[in-house]
């Protein structure tokens, strides 16, 4: 899909105030102002090597870099800022830094020869472009390779070769091979693998710069027929460089802190599977002796995890809502647990939840087995609260995590602690089964408003809370004119740039929008679509790291 998007910015009553730039000075000590070092070499992994000095001039560390001497941030490369994974070569060292590293000059151009594909990859060969996947059919890839001038080409190992020639390579689903480019002394390496028969199909169309380098997604839900269950993490360039077929529908998946990957199991409460890059299982964690809800799971700092619990409880009269008198009610349930599996801190919706607040989803609710009164589906921590989306209350509430207690309302059925909403066309019912539910840097509430059984779009919204004033500001609403509705699910990510990650609800279109509302990208999935798309958080992966753990898992 190339639909132009819109962003519609509304005036915040009050300004927020920009972020204040770190000084440029020398960590010499000798009182000199410092540059970023420039670009002084290409990995064959294609990732670039600079020199010592980072951001503002600052000397790195090897402590700031992971174990291939590299990270994140903003360099310039070809007369451009961007925000790559990089190498550094650090003061004093002799070796290079990197994984797999043959140096070449920085002044050196991309390799000038042609390579095509069959069948044909995606995306189409782009010397600038390192990864590339084609879809197997069982014969051989074949690989056609147009020379220029002096250059050198080797295909799976093979010895170089210049000029025009043609090579078979075996491969079956998941395994990989890599070519060679070689111009001079200088060497790039481009990684091929297969895709299974079965991997959903997908498009994808990049307009400009993607602010996040990965992004995770699980397009295993369809409403019209039976799709694979896939977790797939994509590039910037649309190429699922990682991917893992799972048993049970995948819901929610995730980069965790140390690189491994999770998501929830949507199959009757058996909780989250982490994996790491080489799908070697690392934990099935959920609620001991209940039935784990996968729509979120959160890492805490001292190791914990928060997890969802639909806990059933029997004999509630629910007669004033059309319901039996003698009725099973889903209550949900909050629960930290440590690396042990043992429960260290829980709440209840019944404790803190009227019935009375689930208002018009009714209907819905007791369609349900058990009765789903609040069908919980976001958890977000905010210091010493819990900030929690709750669909079928058209609602977010804050909670605080030590005595229990509701702080604030945003949407829904009005009680003592609900917030004034301002500057919203939408109010007083700015939520229509909302979710993903999460709180910015800067204090800013955003959410993905579905506008379910509302006759309206969905939309992404950025709120400022004021808990003295009980007012919620709008900020911004973000939306796409040919996304008409979202009956369920969805994501809205909003990046320090004023980018906006949205995986528009039950549609299959997932984009990254740039602060003027233009796509970065578009990805869809035909017929499926997947519950949350996910930015992976920078350097918490890398390339090289991906790559293993794919060929870890598909070896040749």
């Amino acid at each position: 899909m190339k639909q132009r998007s819109t962003i519609a910015i509304l005036t915040a009553a009050i300004a927020l105030s920009a972020t204040a730039g770190a000084a440029v000075a020398s960590n010499a000590g000798d009182g000199v102002a410092r540059k970023p070092s420039p670009l002084v070499a290409w990995a064959s992994d294609g990732v670039p090597i600079y020199g010592p000095r980072g951001p503002h001039g600052k000397l790195i560390r090897a402590s700031d870099l992971d174990a291939c001497r590299g990270h994140t941030h903003r360099v310039m490369l070809r007369g451009e800022l961007v925000r790559i994974y990089h190498y550094h070569r650090l003061r004093g060292e002799k070796r290079p830094p990197g994984c797999a590293v043959f140096r070449r000059d920085a002044t050196t151009p991309l390799p000038a020869v042609s390579i095509r594909l069959s069948p044909d990859s995606f995306p189409a060969f782009d010397p600038a472009i390192s990864d590339y996947v084609v879809r197997c059919d069982g014969a051989p890839v074949g690989v056609t390779v147009t020379g220029q001038g002096s250059e050198s080409v080797s295909v799976d190992g093979a010895g170089a070769r210049s000029g025009d020639f043609d090579e078979q390579v075996p491969l079956a689903a998941g395994q990989a091979f890599t070519i060679s480019a070689v111009v001079g002394r200088s060497e790039r390496d481009y990684h091929v693998r297969c895709l299974p028969q079965d991997f959903p199909a997908w498009d994808f169309a990049r307009f400009g710069e993607p602010d996040a380098e990965y992004y995770v997604v699980t397009p295993s839900i369809s409403f019209v027929q039976s799709v694979p269950n896939y977790t797939v993490i994509f590039d910037q360039q649309g190429v699922p460089v990682w991917w893992y077929a799972s048993t049970a529908t995948p819901i929610d998946g995730k980069v965790l802190d140390d690189g491994s990957i999770a998501w929830g199991r949507f199959d009757g409460g058996t909780g989250y599977e982490i994996r790491s890059l080489d799908g070697t299982l690392l934990r099935q964690v959920g609620v001991w002796g209940g039935s784990t809800d996968p729509h979120d799971m959160v890492e805490l700092g001292n190791g914990d995890l928060l997890l969802l619990e639909y806990k059933p409880r029997q004999h509630v009269d629910l007669t004033a809502y059309g319901g039996s008198a003698d009725a099973t009610v889903g209550d949900a349930v909050i629960h930290e647990v440590d690396p042990s599996g043992n429960d260290v801190w829980s709440w209840d919706s019944k404790d803190h939840i009227a019935l009375d607040e689930t208002g018009r989803w009714w209907a819905t609710a007791l369609a349900q087995t058990p009765v789903d009164p609040v069908h919980m589906n976001s958890m977000e921590v905010n210091g010493s609260s819990l900030v929690v989306s709750a669909r079928h209350l058209d609602a977010v509430y804050s909670i605080d995590r030590t005595t229990g207690d509701i702080q604030w309302k945003l949407g829904g059925t009005s009680i003592p602690q609900s917030l004034t909403v301002l500057d919203d066309p939408y109010s007083p019912n700015p939520f229509g089964g909302q979710h993903d539910a999460r709180i910015l840097p800067d204090g800013t509430l955003t959410v993905h408003d579905n506008g379910t059984a509302f006759g309206r779009p969905p939309r992404a919204v950025r709120y400022s809370i004021d808990q003295i004033a009980r007012t919620a500001t709008l900020l911004e609403s973000v939306s796409d004119p040919a996304v008409t509705d979202a009956v369920c699910c969805g994501s809205a990510r909003r990046a320090a740039d004023g980018s906006w990650l949205m995986g528009w609800g039950a549609n299959s279109l997932v984009e990254e929008l740039a602060p003027d509302g233009n796509p970065n990208f578009t990805l869809s999935f035909g017929s499926a679509f997947s519950y949350r798309a996910v930015p992976v958080p920078a350097g918490r992966l890398t390339a090289p790291a991906l790559r293993a753990g794919m060929s870890s898992m598909f070896p040749r």
